[in-house]
């Protein structure tokens, strides 16, 4: 008979994960509300001044401008409104499978990971930069077009992601043996994650740390609501109306998977995990912009090449972003390819290709270029609050040409490899 141990009870997950996720999709539901490229910029911020230092010179912002306030209250807002996820409202340890929601099952390995949803609201303060009274009063009369103030409608089948806590990873790890310090052993984790899971739990990289987190891809549904008419308030420069503000607000409800249970059986680790206090560091008070591609807009083939690795890059909000390392992406037996196709000279164009997008879209190739000797990308136009999607795509065939050489020792046959 196995013996069963839960792990963890009510393991809440950081806010910021959540709030950076679902601020994004609020960003991508204004913004696809209006033509394109209508706003010149967008920030994401609870201050934020009207002017901003380039080249030690002060400048002001383009318009239009978007800037959207996130404000979390802990209040449960219109939730009665949507159904019910679960009726277990308090936890229990007999057969949890039956009880809440499945977010990871191993049976050969003995390893559960189970949620209790949580009802969450967030509120979104908005406020539209204009250059003219007449451009605010045209924008007014198009907001109002737009929504019914004082109503409700749902955004249907969202996608949202939330992190699973560091400590369960920590122990899958463990059970499984695996280094991920190295790109293999984040690659064979990532696979587990992605076979045992139901919705998926993916790896997310941070641009400004390097650090990993893994997160729990699921859908909802959510209840959108715009309390009042949006108001507008004119910036006068003497006698003249230099700009205009409008301003307005609105509000997410959804069901949010922010609890967590873990259940293992059979050879529990009774001893601490290192470094524990460290895994848990906030670091969630900085907000990350979190806005995954759905798999959907990824290809498994372009160009004759097929798809290696893809993987999302978080940038902290508000940051310009315009070097991507993605070296910890790319396992060893690949990055031996690339240094030995360096050192004779082949063309990298017909061995290795990469495809990057932004919020859902493909980014033209001459908006980047690829340094495949350290292994980064670097965007021409840097980008305020996107994240990125690089996906890496090989000539299969040359590749293992490559390797076989490495292989058999016959380094001096790379070079007369036809591409």
């Amino acid at each position: 008979m196995k013996e069963t141990k839960v792990i963890s009870c009510k393991v809440s997950t950081s806010l910021a994960s959540l709030m950076g996720n679902a601020t994004a999709y609020a960003r991508y539901f204004l913004t696809s509300k209006f033509p394109p490229e209508f706003f010149k910029k967008t920030y994401i911020s609870d201050s934020l001044s009207e002017i901003q230092m380039e080249d030690k010179n002060v400048q002001k912002f383009p318009m239009p401008t978007l800037i959207i306030t996130p404000e979390y209250t802990g209040e449960n807002g219109f939730m009665d409104i949507i159904p019910y996820w679960h009726t277990a409202q308090y936890f229990t340890f007999k057969n949890p499978r039956k009880k809440y929601n499945g977010v990871l099952f191993d049976e050969g390995n003995d390893m559960y990971i189970y949620s209790i949803p949580d009802r969450v609201k967030l509120n979104f303060n908005v406020k539209i930069k204009l250059p003219s009274q007449m451009y605010a009063y045209n924008v007014l009369h198009y907001i109002k077009q737009l929504f019914e103030v004082g109503g409700y409608f749902y955004l249907n089948d969202v996608r949202l992601q939330t992190e699973v806590p560091k400590m369960y990873i920590e122990y899958i790890k463990r059970r499984l043996n695996l280094d991920t310090n190295t790109p293999d052993g984040r690659e064979a984790l990532e696979d587990y994650l992605l076979k045992n899971s139901y919705n998926g739990l993916t790896e997310k990289i941070n641009l400004s740390s390097g650090n990993s987190a893994y997160s729990y891809n699921y859908k909802t549904n959510i209840l959108v609501n715009f309390p009042d008419m949006p108001s507008y308030d004119k910036n006068s420069n003497g006698m003249i109306v230099d700009n205009t503000t409008i301003s307005f607000s609105f509000s997410f409800d959804f069901w949010s998977h922010s609890n967590f249970i873990m259940e293992l059986k059979d050879n529990v680790p009774d001893t601490p995990l290192p470094n524990i206090d460290d895994q848990f560091s906030m670091e969630g008070s900085s907000m990350k912009y979190e806005f995954f591609v759905p798999t959907k807009f990824i290809r498994e083939q372009e160009g004759g090449m097929h798809m290696l690795t893809y993987k999302p890059f978080v940038p902290d909000v508000n940051t310009d972003v315009d070097i991507l390392d993605f070296s910890p992406i790319i396992n060893s037996e690949v990055k031996k390819v690339i240094g030995e196709a360096i050192k004779n000279k082949l063309d990298m164009s017909k061995l290795m290709s990469v495809m990057v997008l932004v919020n859902n879209q493909q980014l033209i190739q001459e908006e980047f270029n690829v340094n495949w000797e350290n292994l980064t990308l670097e965007t021409k136009h840097p980008m305020y609050n996107v994240t990125y999607t690089i996906v890496i795509y090989g000539n299969l065939k040359s590749l293992n040409l490559i390797e076989q050489c490495i292989i058999d020792g016959k380094l001096d046959k790379i070079a007369t490899i036809e591409l």
